[in-house]
Protein backbone atom coordinates (compact mmCIF):
# COMPACT_ATOMS: atom_id res chain seq x y z
CA UNK A 1 0.00 0.00 0.00
CA UNK A 2 1.12 3.54 -0.81
CA UNK A 3 0.01 6.49 1.30
CA UNK A 4 0.54 10.23 0.91
CA UNK A 5 0.24 12.06 4.23
CA UNK A 6 -0.36 15.80 3.80
CA UNK A 7 -0.09 17.95 6.93
CA UNK A 8 -0.82 21.63 7.30
CA UNK A 9 1.39 23.96 9.34
CA UNK A 10 -0.22 23.11 12.69
CA UNK A 11 0.38 19.40 12.26
CA UNK A 12 3.73 19.82 10.57
CA UNK A 13 5.00 21.68 13.63
CA UNK A 14 2.90 20.96 16.71
CA UNK A 15 2.05 17.32 15.97
CA UNK A 16 5.38 16.34 14.42
CA UNK A 17 5.94 13.68 17.10
CA UNK A 18 2.54 12.06 16.57
CA UNK A 19 2.97 12.06 12.80
CA UNK A 20 6.42 10.52 13.14
CA UNK A 21 5.08 7.69 15.28
CA UNK A 22 2.28 7.02 12.82
CA UNK A 23 4.43 7.12 9.71
CA UNK A 24 7.18 4.97 11.17
CA UNK A 25 4.56 2.49 12.38
CA UNK A 26 2.95 2.35 8.93
CA UNK A 27 6.35 1.83 7.31
CA UNK A 28 7.00 -1.04 9.72
CA UNK A 29 3.75 -2.60 8.48
CA UNK A 30 4.99 -2.51 4.90
CA UNK A 31 3.25 0.70 3.83
CA UNK A 32 5.18 3.03 1.53
CA UNK A 33 4.70 6.48 3.07
CA UNK A 34 5.18 9.88 1.45
CA UNK A 35 5.19 12.85 3.84
CA UNK A 36 4.28 16.33 2.57
CA UNK A 37 4.26 19.58 4.58
CA UNK A 38 4.07 23.27 3.62
CA UNK A 39 7.16 25.09 2.48
CA UNK A 40 8.92 27.06 5.18
CA UNK A 41 8.32 24.66 8.08
CA UNK A 42 11.59 23.78 9.77
CA UNK A 43 12.35 20.46 11.42
CA UNK A 44 9.42 18.57 9.94
CA UNK A 45 11.21 16.17 7.60
CA UNK A 46 11.14 12.43 8.10
CA UNK A 47 14.57 10.80 8.29
CA UNK A 48 13.68 7.19 7.48
CA UNK A 49 14.81 5.56 4.23
CA UNK A 50 11.29 4.28 3.48
CA UNK A 51 9.59 7.66 4.03
CA UNK A 52 9.84 10.17 1.20
CA UNK A 53 9.59 13.82 2.31
CA UNK A 54 8.50 16.71 0.15
CA UNK A 55 7.17 20.26 0.39
CA UNK A 56 4.18 21.95 -1.15
CA UNK A 57 2.96 25.50 -1.62
CA UNK A 58 0.26 26.15 1.01
CA UNK A 59 -0.70 29.63 -0.21
CA UNK A 60 -4.40 30.14 0.52
CA UNK A 61 -5.29 31.52 -2.88
CA UNK A 62 -8.28 29.54 -4.21
CA UNK A 63 -7.65 30.06 -7.94
CA UNK A 64 -4.10 28.61 -7.64
CA UNK A 65 -5.16 25.46 -5.79
CA UNK A 66 -5.41 23.33 -8.92
CA UNK A 67 -1.92 24.31 -10.04
CA UNK A 68 -0.45 23.68 -6.60
CA UNK A 69 -2.23 20.31 -6.31
CA UNK A 70 -1.01 19.30 -9.77
CA UNK A 71 2.55 20.19 -8.78
CA UNK A 72 2.47 18.04 -5.64
CA UNK A 73 0.77 15.17 -7.48
CA UNK A 74 3.49 15.36 -10.11
CA UNK A 75 6.22 15.12 -7.47
CA UNK A 76 4.53 12.06 -5.97
CA UNK A 77 4.12 10.44 -9.40
CA UNK A 78 7.81 10.99 -10.10
CA UNK A 79 8.92 8.92 -7.10
CA UNK A 80 10.91 5.84 -8.03
CA UNK A 81 8.18 3.34 -7.10
CA UNK A 82 9.03 -0.35 -7.33
CA UNK A 83 7.07 -2.60 -9.68
CA UNK A 84 5.37 -4.22 -6.66
CA UNK A 85 4.32 -0.83 -5.33
CA UNK A 86 2.91 0.25 -8.68
CA UNK A 87 0.78 -2.88 -8.97
CA UNK A 88 -2.75 -2.89 -7.58
CA UNK A 89 -4.67 -6.05 -6.73
CA UNK A 90 -7.92 -4.39 -7.80
CA UNK A 91 -6.53 -3.37 -11.17
CA UNK A 92 -7.00 0.34 -10.45
CA UNK A 93 -4.41 2.65 -12.00
CA UNK A 94 -3.45 4.38 -8.77
CA UNK A 95 -0.19 6.14 -8.06
CA UNK A 96 -0.98 6.07 -4.35
CA UNK A 97 -3.84 4.29 -2.60
CA UNK A 98 -4.77 6.87 0.04
CA UNK A 99 -4.16 10.58 0.64
CA UNK A 100 -4.42 11.31 4.39
CA UNK A 101 -5.14 14.97 5.17
CA UNK A 102 -4.14 16.36 8.58
CA UNK A 103 -5.49 19.88 9.13
CA UNK A 104 -8.76 21.38 7.96
CA UNK A 105 -6.99 24.16 6.08
CA UNK A 106 -5.69 21.70 3.47
CA UNK A 107 -8.73 19.43 3.05
CA UNK A 108 -9.81 21.00 -0.27
CA UNK A 109 -6.23 20.94 -1.52
CA UNK A 110 -5.77 17.30 -0.47
CA UNK A 111 -9.01 16.28 -2.18
CA UNK A 112 -7.71 17.85 -5.39
CA UNK A 113 -4.42 15.97 -5.01
CA UNK A 114 -6.30 12.70 -4.41
CA UNK A 115 -8.35 13.24 -7.56
CA UNK A 116 -5.22 13.76 -9.63
CA UNK A 117 -3.60 10.62 -8.18
CA UNK A 118 -6.79 8.53 -8.53
CA UNK A 119 -6.54 7.86 -4.79
CA UNK A 120 -8.98 7.51 -1.92
CA UNK A 121 -8.83 10.16 0.80
CA UNK A 122 -8.86 10.10 4.59
CA UNK A 123 -9.79 13.27 6.47
CA UNK A 124 -8.46 13.57 10.04
CA UNK A 125 -11.24 15.19 12.09
CA UNK A 126 -8.97 16.19 14.96
CA UNK A 127 -11.22 18.83 16.50
CA UNK A 128 -14.95 19.21 17.00
CA UNK A 129 -14.99 22.40 14.95
CA UNK A 130 -14.30 20.38 11.78
CA UNK A 131 -17.56 18.41 11.89
CA UNK A 132 -19.46 20.92 9.73
CA UNK A 133 -16.58 20.98 7.27
CA UNK A 134 -16.63 17.18 7.17
CA UNK A 135 -20.32 17.28 6.24
CA UNK A 136 -19.51 19.65 3.38
CA UNK A 137 -16.58 17.54 2.19
CA UNK A 138 -18.76 14.44 2.13
CA UNK A 139 -20.78 16.00 -0.71
CA UNK A 140 -17.85 16.99 -2.94
CA UNK A 141 -16.36 14.82 -5.71
CA UNK A 142 -18.56 11.80 -4.97
CA UNK A 143 -16.46 9.57 -7.24
CA UNK A 144 -13.52 9.72 -4.80
CA UNK A 145 -13.72 7.13 -1.99
CA UNK A 146 -13.33 8.78 1.42
CA UNK A 147 -13.23 8.06 5.11
CA UNK A 148 -13.39 10.40 8.10
CA UNK A 149 -11.03 9.47 10.91
CA UNK A 150 -12.11 10.37 14.45
CA UNK A 151 -9.32 10.36 17.04
CA UNK A 152 -11.84 10.69 19.87
CA UNK A 153 -15.08 8.86 20.60
CA UNK A 154 -16.88 12.19 21.15
CA UNK A 155 -15.96 13.31 17.63
CA UNK A 156 -16.92 9.91 16.22
CA UNK A 157 -20.38 10.18 17.77
CA UNK A 158 -20.90 13.70 16.46
CA UNK A 159 -19.90 12.71 12.92
CA UNK A 160 -22.27 9.74 12.93
CA UNK A 161 -25.06 11.83 14.45
CA UNK A 162 -24.61 14.23 11.52
CA UNK A 163 -25.40 11.37 9.14
CA UNK A 164 -21.90 10.45 7.99
CA UNK A 165 -21.39 6.71 7.60
CA UNK A 166 -17.78 6.55 6.38
CA UNK A 167 -16.40 7.16 9.87
CA UNK A 168 -13.69 5.17 11.61
CA UNK A 169 -12.36 5.59 15.17
CA UNK A 170 -8.58 6.04 15.20
CA UNK A 171 -7.51 7.14 18.71
CA UNK A 172 -4.08 8.74 18.75
CA UNK A 173 -1.36 6.79 20.48
CA UNK A 174 1.91 7.32 22.31
CA UNK A 175 4.73 5.10 23.45
CA UNK A 176 3.96 3.70 26.89
CA UNK A 177 6.50 4.49 29.60
CA UNK A 178 7.57 2.07 32.29
CA UNK A 179 9.75 4.33 34.41
CA UNK A 180 8.31 6.40 37.24
CA UNK A 181 9.13 10.03 37.94
CA UNK A 182 10.25 11.55 41.18
CA UNK A 183 7.49 12.88 43.38
CA UNK A 184 7.24 16.67 43.48
CA UNK A 185 8.45 17.68 46.91
CA UNK A 186 9.11 20.81 48.88
CA UNK A 187 12.84 20.21 48.70
CA UNK A 188 13.00 19.86 44.92
CA UNK A 189 12.61 22.48 42.21
CA UNK A 190 9.40 22.57 40.20
CA UNK A 191 8.86 23.22 36.51
CA UNK A 192 5.49 23.93 34.91
CA UNK A 193 4.61 23.92 31.21
CA UNK A 194 1.62 25.94 29.97
CA UNK A 195 0.41 24.61 26.61
CA UNK A 196 -2.38 25.64 24.26
CA UNK A 197 -2.62 28.02 21.36
CA UNK A 198 -3.47 31.16 23.32
CA UNK A 199 -6.65 31.74 21.29
CA UNK A 200 -8.75 31.73 24.44
CA UNK A 201 -6.92 34.62 26.06
CA UNK A 202 -9.21 34.77 29.08
CA UNK A 203 -8.62 31.12 29.95
CA UNK A 204 -4.88 31.39 29.31
CA UNK A 205 -4.49 34.43 31.56
CA UNK A 206 -6.63 32.86 34.30
CA UNK A 207 -4.38 29.79 34.24
CA UNK A 208 -1.24 31.94 34.37
CA UNK A 209 -2.62 33.86 37.35
CA UNK A 210 -3.45 30.52 38.98
CA UNK A 211 0.10 29.31 38.42
CA UNK A 212 1.44 32.46 40.08
CA UNK A 213 -0.78 31.93 43.12
CA UNK A 214 0.24 28.27 43.38
CA UNK A 215 3.98 28.94 43.26
CA UNK A 216 4.00 32.17 45.27
CA UNK A 217 5.82 30.41 48.11
CA UNK A 218 8.06 28.37 45.80
CA UNK A 219 10.98 30.55 44.76
CA UNK A 220 12.49 27.55 42.97
CA UNK A 221 9.55 27.13 40.57
CA UNK A 222 9.95 27.99 36.89
CA UNK A 223 7.30 28.32 34.17
CA UNK A 224 7.58 27.67 30.44
CA UNK A 225 5.11 28.69 27.76
CA UNK A 226 4.82 28.63 23.99
CA UNK A 227 5.98 31.97 22.58
CA UNK A 228 3.24 32.22 19.95
CA UNK A 229 0.51 31.42 22.49
CA UNK A 230 1.94 34.03 24.87
CA UNK A 231 1.89 36.71 22.19
CA UNK A 232 -1.59 35.74 21.01
CA UNK A 233 -3.03 35.88 24.55
CA UNK A 234 -0.96 38.99 25.42
CA UNK A 235 0.34 37.48 28.63
CA UNK A 236 3.54 39.54 28.95
CA UNK A 237 1.90 42.56 30.66
CA UNK A 238 0.07 40.15 32.96
CA UNK A 239 3.28 38.31 33.80
CA UNK A 240 4.93 41.66 34.58
CA UNK A 241 2.06 42.63 36.86
CA UNK A 242 2.27 39.26 38.62
CA UNK A 243 6.04 39.49 39.10
CA UNK A 244 6.65 36.37 36.99
CA UNK A 245 9.06 37.78 34.43
CA UNK A 246 12.14 36.42 36.19
CA UNK A 247 10.89 32.85 36.05
CA UNK A 248 8.73 32.72 32.92
CA UNK A 249 10.48 31.50 29.78
CA UNK A 250 8.91 31.61 26.33
CA UNK A 251 9.89 28.81 23.94
CA UNK A 252 9.14 28.69 20.23
CA UNK A 253 7.00 25.69 19.21
CA UNK A 254 7.15 24.15 22.67
CA UNK A 255 4.78 21.32 21.75
CA UNK A 256 7.11 20.28 18.94
CA UNK A 257 10.02 20.25 21.37
CA UNK A 258 8.83 17.31 23.43
CA UNK A 259 12.35 16.80 24.77
CA UNK A 260 11.87 20.06 26.70
CA UNK A 261 8.16 19.84 27.49
CA UNK A 262 8.24 16.31 28.92
CA UNK A 263 10.99 17.11 31.41
CA UNK A 264 8.65 19.36 33.38
CA UNK A 265 6.72 18.25 36.46
CA UNK A 266 3.29 19.71 35.66
CA UNK A 267 1.54 20.38 32.38
CA UNK A 268 -1.21 23.01 32.37
CA UNK A 269 -3.72 23.10 29.47
CA UNK A 270 -5.92 26.20 29.90
CA UNK A 271 -8.14 25.95 26.81
CA UNK A 272 -11.20 23.77 26.21
CA UNK A 273 -11.73 24.18 22.48
CA UNK A 274 -12.51 20.60 21.41
CA UNK A 275 -9.02 19.87 20.08
CA UNK A 276 -6.91 16.73 20.32
CA UNK A 277 -3.37 17.54 21.46
CA UNK A 278 -0.98 14.62 21.62
CA UNK A 279 1.34 16.47 24.00
CA UNK A 280 -1.18 15.79 26.79
CA UNK A 281 -1.07 12.05 26.06
CA UNK A 282 2.73 12.20 25.97
CA UNK A 283 2.73 14.01 29.32
CA UNK A 284 0.46 11.39 30.88
CA UNK A 285 2.62 8.58 29.48
CA UNK A 286 5.72 10.29 30.89
CA UNK A 287 4.26 10.51 34.40
CA UNK A 288 3.65 14.25 34.48
CA UNK A 289 0.79 15.76 36.43
CA UNK A 290 -1.72 17.15 33.93
CA UNK A 291 -4.01 19.99 35.01
CA UNK A 292 -6.44 20.85 32.21
CA UNK A 293 -9.61 22.72 31.45
CA UNK A 294 -12.53 20.29 31.34
CA UNK A 295 -13.42 19.60 27.71
CA UNK A 296 -16.39 17.34 26.85
CA UNK A 297 -14.98 16.90 23.34
CA UNK A 298 -11.81 15.23 24.65
CA UNK A 299 -13.01 11.99 26.22
CA UNK A 300 -9.63 10.88 27.56
CA UNK A 301 -9.48 13.89 29.89
CA UNK A 302 -11.10 12.22 32.91
CA UNK A 303 -11.07 14.03 36.24
CA UNK A 304 -8.89 12.35 38.89
CA UNK A 305 -8.12 9.51 36.48
CA UNK A 306 -5.91 11.04 33.78
CA UNK A 307 -5.81 14.66 34.95
CA UNK A 308 -7.14 17.15 37.44
CA UNK A 309 -9.75 19.12 35.55
CA UNK A 310 -10.68 22.75 36.03
CA UNK A 311 -14.28 23.70 35.25
CA UNK A 312 -14.10 27.44 35.90
CA UNK A 313 -11.86 30.15 34.42
CA UNK A 314 -10.87 31.37 37.86
CA UNK A 315 -7.27 31.94 39.02
CA UNK A 316 -8.31 30.60 42.43
CA UNK A 317 -9.59 27.32 40.99
CA UNK A 318 -6.49 26.89 38.81
CA UNK A 319 -4.31 27.59 41.84
CA UNK A 320 -6.12 24.95 43.88
CA UNK A 321 -5.55 22.25 41.26
CA UNK A 322 -1.91 23.15 40.64
CA UNK A 323 -1.26 23.65 44.34
CA UNK A 324 -2.61 20.16 45.03
CA UNK A 325 0.21 18.68 42.95
CA UNK A 326 2.74 20.68 44.97
CA UNK A 327 1.29 20.14 48.42
CA UNK A 328 0.12 16.52 48.12
CA UNK A 329 2.90 14.61 46.34
CA UNK A 330 1.52 11.15 47.12
CA UNK A 331 -1.85 12.10 45.71
CA UNK A 332 -0.09 13.45 42.64
CA UNK A 333 1.84 10.20 42.26
CA UNK A 334 -1.39 8.20 42.44
CA UNK A 335 -2.91 10.38 39.72
CA UNK A 336 0.05 9.98 37.39
CA UNK A 337 0.03 6.23 37.97
CA UNK A 338 -3.61 6.00 36.93
CA UNK A 339 -2.99 8.20 33.90
CA UNK A 340 0.02 6.15 32.77
CA UNK A 341 -1.99 2.95 33.08
CA UNK A 342 -4.93 4.32 31.13
CA UNK A 343 -2.78 5.67 28.33
CA UNK A 344 -0.89 2.38 28.15
CA UNK A 345 -4.14 0.45 27.81
CA UNK A 346 -6.10 2.77 25.52
CA UNK A 347 -3.64 4.95 23.60
CA UNK A 348 -0.74 2.84 22.42
CA UNK A 349 1.04 3.99 19.28
CA UNK A 350 0.75 0.49 17.84
CA UNK A 351 -3.04 0.55 18.26
CA UNK A 352 -3.20 3.92 16.50
CA UNK A 353 -1.24 2.55 13.56
CA UNK A 354 -3.45 -0.55 13.37
CA UNK A 355 -6.67 1.49 13.40
CA UNK A 356 -5.43 3.88 10.71
CA UNK A 357 -4.22 1.02 8.52
CA UNK A 358 -7.59 -0.68 8.95
CA UNK A 359 -9.34 2.51 7.82
CA UNK A 360 -7.06 2.74 4.77
CA UNK A 361 -7.81 -0.85 3.81
CA UNK A 362 -11.54 -0.28 4.30
CA UNK A 363 -11.68 2.81 2.09
CA UNK A 364 -9.77 1.19 -0.80
CA UNK A 365 -11.92 -1.93 -0.70
CA UNK A 366 -9.99 -4.45 1.33
CA UNK A 367 -6.46 -5.28 2.52
CA UNK A 368 -3.64 -4.65 0.07
CA UNK A 369 -0.70 -7.00 -0.34
CA UNK A 370 2.08 -5.94 2.03
CA UNK A 371 5.20 -4.94 0.13
CA UNK A 372 8.62 -5.78 1.50
CA UNK A 373 10.63 -2.68 0.65
CA UNK A 374 13.77 -3.81 2.44
CA UNK A 375 16.94 -4.09 0.33
CA UNK A 376 17.35 -7.46 -1.33
CA UNK A 377 20.61 -9.16 -0.50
Amino acid sequence: MRVLIIADEIFGVREHAMLSRLEIGLADEGVRVVHAVPQGIEGSEMSMPLIESMRFDAARVPFTRGLRAARLAGHVAAINWTDEERSDATGAARIVDVVHAFGGSIWDFSLDVARRLNAAIAFEVWRMGLVDQAISMSKLAPDIPRVFLAPDVAIERRLKAAGLTAVRATPWGVHAMTRSRSVIGRESSVSIIITGGGRDARATIAALEGVQLAIAERSDAVVFMDAVAARRARVWPVAKRLGLLDRLSLIDDIEQRRDVALRADILVQPEAVGEQRSVLLDAMAAGMVVVAAADPSVSWLVDDQTAWLVRENSPRVWAQAIGRALAEPERARALTGRAMSRVSNEHRATAHVASVLGAYEWVVGGPKPRVDSSPKG
